[in-house]
């Protein structure tokens, strides 16, 4: 008589099903965190091309002046340069990485429970 070893056929198909599970959670962790991160880099590139467009940055070469006048104007040139910078961009990338971190902080347990299964599966095979 013939015995089968069904034990191995289902713990192929459980292994199987869990490796494509792991595998969609993990493209979709990467691909959430990197379209964050790229349109974070964008705007945060666009916001630098418009303050350099008004020349924002000339106001901060007043902190390669004197202590003295560093001490006077520090306040009115931060402010002068916070009204010439676009604001909603920039109230945007901070979202973004705000998001992106919380996202992040928020995955971890998931992400270890992942690592932990994937180094099941790998001595599986």
């Amino acid at each position: 008589m013939k015995t089968f070893d069904v034990s191995k056929k289902v713990m192929g198909k459980v292994v199987h099903l869990e490796q494509g599970r792991t595998k969609r959670w993990i493209l979709k962790f990467i691909f959430v965190v990197a379209t964050l991160l790229t349109s974070c880099a964008v705007l945060g590139f666009i916001a630098v091309q418009i303050i350099s467009e008004r020349q924002g940055w000339d106001l901060l070469t007043l902190f390669q002046q004197d202590p003295e006048i560093i001490a006077a104007y520090w306040k009115d040139t931060l402010w002068i340069f916070w009204e010439e910078s676009p604001h909603l961009i920039v109230f945007t990338v901070i979202a973004i990485l705000v998001t992106a971190v919380i996202l992040i902080i928020l995955t971890g347990q998931r992400r270890k429970i992942i690592r932990k299964k994937l180094t099941q599966l790998e001595k599986y095979h």
